[in-house]
């Protein structure tokens, strides 16, 4: 297995796992930790900086869709139980193709099963600029019939008793007991832009939206750009000392709901780059 990539450019470092999902362990500026950084010995993605959604984000009901007459089985995740979570890529080892000192391409291919019943390729792109970490991520449909697919990052973010969220978003999407997306509803905590992540503890949502989200930090900003994705889901564990803003391309349970407009349709052969970047504004 490849060993830690670490990226540098002037004052910021990123520190990549490949082996490890293709997860990002730290990213820092002038020894300022941007994202939560991963605990001495972590070995799950939930415990690391951030971890990218391939080739789906967040839940599909009890693990079980069917598409365009093909059925698809990939079961219950132990986290999520009882339904499938945040696809392959995040528990699957990469492999570094590309790298120089300031980034590194991952790839990981998947055969097709019943469980994926496509084979596919992703590729993971991870920039570092001084105040910058891109991530593009690509998928590339090797089967030869039409792949649903989907994207988007999910990194935690150090949670301090000044943190807010800025966003401009009308809706969100409701869970049911199991956590799983059921529905949309009007929510206006955004109304005026700003909340506290103290006002947010214990949401677990997916809230629709094409404007930036920006992060308030005792050291600085951080801007979510959601150019590419549909929306962010907003997860803030009560009680802990991180939160997490996911930029996603399509709402949860697309597939188990049979969304196909949510969802990008890959021909086979084709290919699709979403990019993730995060930006760093010092106070």
């Amino acid at each position: 297995m490849t060993p830690t990539v670490a990226l540098r450019n002037g004052p910021a470092e990123c520190l990549v796992a490949p082996a490890l999902g293709g997860s990002i362990l730290a990213w820092r500026i002038g020894g300022i930790d941007i994202l939560r950084p991963a605990a001495a010995g972590a070995v799950s993605p939930l415990e690391l900086a951030s971890f990218p959604l391939v080739p789906f984000a967040n839940r599909i009901a009890h693990g079980r869709f069917r598409f365009d007459e093909i059925d698809a089985l990939p079961g219950p995740h132990p986290v999520a139980d009882p339904h499938a979570l945040h696809g392959h890529g995040w528990e699957s080892a990469w492999i570094v193709v590309d790298q120089s000192d300031r980034s590194v391409m991952l790839e990981f291919e998947r055969p097709g099963d019943d469980a994926w019943p496509w084979t596919y390729r992703a590729r993971q792109h991870i920039e570092l600029d001084p105040l910058e970490l891109r991530t593009a991520i690509t998928i590339e449909n090797l089967s030869p019939q039409p792949m649903p697919a989907g994207a988007g990052i999910h990194p935690y973010f150090p949670r301090f008793v000044t943190s807010r969220v800025t966003a401009v978003a009308k809706q969100r999407w409701d869970n049911d007991a199991s956590g799983l997306a059921v529905a949309s509803a009007d929510d206006t905590r955004f109304a005026d832009g700003s909340r506290s992540v103290d006002e947010l503890e214990g949401l677990d949502h997916f809230f629709p939206a094409s404007d930036p989200v920006r992060i308030s930090a005792p050291a600085g900003d951080i801007e979510i750009p959601l150019g590419d994705a549909a929306g962010f889901h907003l997860y803030v564990p009560t009680g802990l000392a991180h939160f997490c803003v996911e930029p996603v391309t399509h709402p949860p349970d697309a597939l188990g709901r049979g969304d196909r407009e949510a969802m990008a349709v890959l021909s086979p052969g084709e290919r699709r780059t979403w990019h993730f970047p995060l930006r760093w504004t010092p106070s």
